[in-house]
């Protein structure tokens, strides 16, 4: 089996790693762009905050990287509001304990194991382990927040 690397992309940047941090975006993005499905603008999201956060240390990528390929991510973001904003683990790296270790380092960059975050209704069964393990509360519900006649489940 091959190793398991975490990186965290603010990290990088202090480091002056450009090259890999550009490659890492790049890779992460083509990971998650599935979601303009699900979220109208991801693209413009993630190029548009994420992207340009990351420099300003408004927000962060922790990725999980094997043979060279990224295969889970969480984008996260510490300003006016301390947030998971997205979470992906490839479907074949599933149940290795990745997920885990992305969302144990991002709380500890965060400074919470509580971050606001919000989660697709029918999405919300990939995410039932965390939800038990942490603790995460539901505290809203709104209908067509993302996505026209979609709910959305807000926690923390």
């Amino acid at each position: 089996m091959m190793e398991k690397i975490f990186l965290d992309l603010r990290q990088l940047l202090k480091q002056k790693h450009w090259l890999q941090v550009i490659r890492l975006l790049v890779q992460s993005y083509n990971l998650t762009k599935w979601l303009n499905n699900s979220y109208p603008d991801y693209h413009r999201f993630f190029w548009g905050k994420v992207a340009p956060g990351i420099i300003t240390g408004k927000r962060n990528i922790i990725a999980c990287v094997i043979g060279g390929e990224i295969v889970g991510i969480a984008c996260l973001k510490k300003a006016e509001e301390t947030k998971l904003s997205t979470l992906y683990i490839d479907p074949a790296h599933q149940k290795q304990g990745i997920g885990t270790e992305i969302l144990e380092r991002s709380f500890k960059w965060l400074g919470t194991q509580k971050p606001a975050l919000s989660i697709a209704k029918d999405r919300l069964s990939c995410f039932y382990n965390f939800i038990v393990k942490y603790h995460w509360e539901l505290t809203n519900i709104a209908s067509n927040k993302y996505r026209r006649g979609a709910s959305e489940y807000f926690f923390n």
